[in-house]
């Protein structure tokens, strides 16, 4: 089953979010204990800075008194609150050299031997398993070498404990943007679910347009899409239904012409009567079952969807068959039928439908034209169009009456030949879904004349 986009959403924002939150912490943690050591080295520099200052006045006084150096432990007591504002006292441990090697005093976690062989600066050495970190520093005459230092263990720990308290409000700030991104997300997709109620909750017959007052912009297209797929179900059903009332419409009258003829001629005794009958029982099955096939036709050309299988193939061929179909019956009514012209054309198109049109077409002109009387048909190319044209020489049609003949079971009045009305209805149908034009004229030889275009390909 297909993730959700509120799924998808929460995934990608807080996967982000987190990648950028935790390369923020680190960054911010290595940034804050690089400041932090930096201040634990200005601070040992201050703290040599305040020793030396008070070592001058120890030497001084030793040397009025004595020629020796006694060393003294823990004359000088450092308390770092006073330079880092947090209360780690005796932290710090320092020596106070005369030099060249006289220890005149220290503090009680500095060892005797000197902390670090560097004279200057800063540097770090490895003492009893502990790495400290030592600054040195000369009077001016270099006749006392001050030496501050402390374990980077205990620098350490003051160095977490100060980027913890820093990055407290990273840690917050986490849980909250999930908070918010999960609320934002929720609420951004709110017209979206009641969209998805307002069609779940929909009954089959319900076709309205959506309304899409309160639809993001995004799912504007999905909407608009639905909507037209709303409206063509819509437009189907409709002629769905109008067809199966003209169906049921159409189909009583033959049936129960077909239902009276056979009681005549089970009832009966006269055999030529009954003869009769029979004969008109079967012309009647034959008109119902032309009036179904060209209703089962109708209904499978539905000009709101595309389920015709299209392929490039000669028209001419098509029409080649057709006539060969059609000249019995033209040749039964003595009608003069000609073949004017026939030129190859390749189309994109179904060919049965084509074949349909081409047989109803003919049919039409062969049926309504009168004994002895003519059809002129012919195939040519006009610019991008395939020209199809059928002439005949019948009732015609009134001019009043070419929009109304491709309705569904119109039958225009006075025409003598039996038929379902559905001949010109399928024609046009078959013309649409191929993106062609079809126009009604008076012929030349006194009846219709149908002229289709087709768009060619070559």
């Amino acid at each position: 089953m297909n993730s959700s986009i509120r799924n998808r959403l929460l995934i990608i924002l807080l996967s982000a979010v987190t990648v950028a939150w935790l390369l923020s912490a680190i960054t911010s943690y290595f940034e804050f204990s690089y400041e932090v050591q930096q201040l634990f080295d200005a601070q040992l520099e201050q703290a040599a800075k305040v020793i030396l200052s008070v070592s001058k006045h120890e030497v001084k006084e030793h040397s009025e008194n004595s020629n020796a150096f006694i060393p003294k432990v823990g004359d000088i007591e450092i308390d770092k609150k006073e330079f880092l504002g947090h209360p780690f006292k005796n932290k710090i441990a320092y020596q106070v050299w005369y030099l060249p090697d006289k220890l005149i005093t220290r503090s009680a976690s500095a060892p005797e031997n000197i902390l670090s062989k560097e004279k200057r600066g800063f540097s770090n050495r490895l003492i009893d398993e502990n790495l400290w970190r030592v600054f040195s520093l000369y009077d001016k005459d270099r006749t006392i070498l001050v030496q501050v230092g402390e374990r980077h263990d205990l620098r350490e720990q003051v160095t977490n404990i100060v980027a913890f308290e820093m990055m407290v409000p990273l840690f917050i700030l986490l849980p909250t943007l999930t908070v918010l991104i999960w609320y934002g997300i929720a609420r951004a997709m709110r017209p979206m679910d009641r969209l998805a109620e307002q069609v779940s909750s929909r009954n089959p017959e319900h076709l309205d347009p959506i309304l899409s007052m309160d639809i993001p912009r995004e799912a504007a297209p999905l909407v608009n899409s639905m909507n037209n797929l709303f409206e063509r179900l819509s437009r189907a059903f409709e002629n769905e239904r109008q067809f199966t009332s003209s169906a049921a419409h159409e189909l009583r009258t033959p049936l129960a012409g077909l239902k009276a003829q056979a009681q005549l001629a089970f009832n009966t005794k006269d055999e030529s009567v009954g003869k009769k009958a029979l004969a008109r029982l079967i012309q009647g099955v034959d008109q119902s079952s032309h009036l179904v096939t060209q209703m089962l036709t109708l209904a499978r050309l539905d000009p709101e969807t595309d389920r015709l299988e299209k392929e490039a193939f000669l028209l001419s061929k098509l029409f080649s068959q057709a006539l060969e179909i059609f000249a019995p019956m033209a040749l039964k009514k003595e009608i003069d039928f000609r073949l004017v012209k026939n030129e190859a054309a390749t189309i994109q198109g179904d060919k049965d439908s084509l074949a349909i049109l081409i047989r109803n077409l003919l049919d039409n002109a062969i049926r309504y034209s009168p004994y002895g009387g003519k059809v002129n048909i012919s195939l040519g190319k006009e610019k991008e169009y395939a020209l199809l044209r059928f002439n005949d020489s019948g009732p015609g049609i009134p001019v009043s009456a070419y929009e109304k003949v491709f309705e569904r079971f119109y039958r225009h009045l006075g025409s003598n030949e039996p038929g379902s009305g559905l001949g010109l209805s399928i024609v046009g149908r078959i013309v649409k879904l191929h993106n062609g034009k079809i126009e009604l004229k008076k012929s030349d030889l006194g009846g219709l004349e149908v002229i289709v275009q087709i768009p060619v390909i070559a």
